[in-house]
């Protein structure tokens, strides 16, 4: 669940709004887009605005529901090193060539047993409009680092911690906190837009004309449930590889972390399915170019990899073979047939990569493993001690499921009240789609432009060897994005 996506994304994001479609004909009030992808500028106008350093230091008097104001400042060096804040390589984050803000800095409680960060920047020539970031694993911060784009594009922008502190794969802070939990699965989010919107209108003379909520992982999870429980809060979303059904992917890492973790395979047998994968599948779509273009239609065998009498190195041992043909293949239900976990399909032919399996399920400290690990033993069982290794993935899942779903999960296909398209069974079918791409496939929901007569979600492939996060490997996927926007609906909300 890596939370920084690609800064490509961001600044697109910040100047063109893939929402800009939101207005087309001034018929669509509701957008949501589902995808991890570069997506291409549009330079917007500003709206010209007269707030200063003394507006700034007025905030200071803003009634905020269930908060307060803790600290404020007016940046005007071009650069923020905000205390405290780390990158994923544990690097002090430093931000720089940003425009003159206002920095807002406050605590939202909630219950008696919140505690939500959140940071809410105002620039100094503002375009409008507030954007809201997704956080990532289980939060634990304010991501500062996705919030410089928006700003600098003139943006509003906020972000939150999700009501805890610690680090992204740590959910100890769970164990006898349940408001902490409500205040993680939903209730910062909708804190965080009301403290934003109250801290605009005092800025600006009046609130945001339109709002957008920016997440991928647990940010696309977030902005899920921000569509499904707020969905007033923001006239779109960016879906970014939404951890979304939280007990199922949980599962599925703990599985395939106990796969891993038995077969034991090291960095060359990685690189070795990596090449085979590649070799078998590559050239499938007709073009030699290190991607496997359709995954699920690979018929990649490891057993071809197995060790021989002859062949003893650069090959694999019959349990290494049987443990990653599972991995690949997930797990479904005997009886029905229905997938229980979507497996790691969509990874073929970048297994080796480090933000792949190393990352996830078979470096020597897998972020896929202590993101599930703090999941069963702190939130599910609540028995830190538990032998996570020796735990029943279907059973995990099941009691996740029981226990903490409505909470964590947003799984409601039915997004009548965001009225983003007419029909309501196209909205099962986007999320069923979604949820057995094990989160690989971009999709985008949105009614069409009116003139268009364009009105059903239009899907997006899966990114080939892009996996979860930020757009690494294929290029084209920009080529895809702009071929499926509605003509004529390109424009900047006015």
């Amino acid at each position: 669940m890596l939370e920084p996506v690609a800064a490509r994304f961001d600044a697109a994001l910040a100047g063109a709004i893939v929402h800009s479609s939101l207005t087309c004909a001034k018929t669509l009030s509701r957008a949501i887009v589902v995808a991890c992808m570069v997506i291409t500028a549009i330079p917007c106008a500003m709206a010209a605005g007269k707030p200063d350093k003394a507006g700034c230091e007025r905030l200071r008097t803003v009634k905020i529901p269930n908060g307060q104001i803790t600290s404020i400042e007016f940046v005007t060096s071009g650069s923020l090193a905000p205390v405290g804040a780390f990158n994923l390589r544990g690097e002090p984050v430093v931000l720089q060539d940003l425009p003159r803000f206002c920095r807002v800095m406050g605590t939202s409680r909630p219950s008696a047993d919140s505690q939500i960060r959140f940071e809410v920047w105002l620039p100094q020539k503002w375009n409008g409009r507030y954007q809201q970031l997704g956080n990532g694993g289980w939060a634990g911060s304010i991501v500062y680092q996705r919030m410089g784009p928006p700003l600098t594009h003139g943006f509003v922008a906020a972000g939150t911690d999700d009501g805890h502190r610690g680090p992204s794969d740590d959910a100890s802070w769970a164990l006898g906190h349940p408001e902490k939990l409500v205040d993680f699965g939903y209730r910062s989010l909708h804190e965080t837009s009301v403290a934003a919107r109250a801290l605009s209108a005092a800025f600006y003379g009046h609130a945001p004309k339109y709002a957008y909520f920016n997440g991928c992982s647990d940010g696309g999870r977030e902005a899920l449930v921000s569509a499904q429980r707020y969905p007033e809060d923001f006239n779109g979303w960016v879906v970014g590889a939404p951890a979304n059904d939280w007990s199922r992917l949980l599962g599925g890492l703990l599985r395939d972390s106990q796969l891993a973790s038995r077969a034991s395979f090291s960095s060359v047998q990685l690189n070795l399915l990596t090449r085979a994968a590649l070799r078998a599948c590559d050239a499938a779509d007709g073009l030699a170019d290190g991607i496997i273009a359709n995954p699920p239609a690979c018929n990649f065998d490891p057993h071809s990899l197995v060790c021989t009498p002859g062949r003893t190195e650069d090959c694999l041992s019959v349990a290494q073979a049987d443990a990653a043909e599972a991995i690949y293949r997930g797990v479904s239900d005997p009886k029905s047939g229905v997938q229980i976990f979507p497996g790691r399909y969509g990874t073929m032919g970048t297994e080796a990569d480090p933000v792949q399996w190393p990352l996830w399920i078979t470096g020597p400290s897998p972020l896929g493993l202590s993101i599930a690990s703090s999941h069963f033993k702190y939130v599910v069982y609540a028995e830190p001690s538990l032998d996570i290794m020796h735990v029943d993935p279907v059973r995990a899942l099941n009691d996740s499921r029981q226990r903490v779903d409505a909470v964590l999960s947003a799984l409601d296909p039915n997004l009548e009240r965001v009225r983003a398209w007419g029909e309501e069974d196209h909205s099962v079918s986007w999320l069923e789609r979604q949820r057995d791409s094990g989160g690989l496939l971009g999709v985008i929901l949105q009614r069409g432009c009116r003139h268009t007569g364009r009105r059903h979600p239009r899907f997006l492939p899966a990114v080939p060897g892009s996996g979860h996060g930020p757009l690494r490997r294929w290029s084209g996927s920009e080529r895809v994005w702009r071929s499926r926007q509605p003509r004529g609906c390109l424009r900047c909300p006015t």
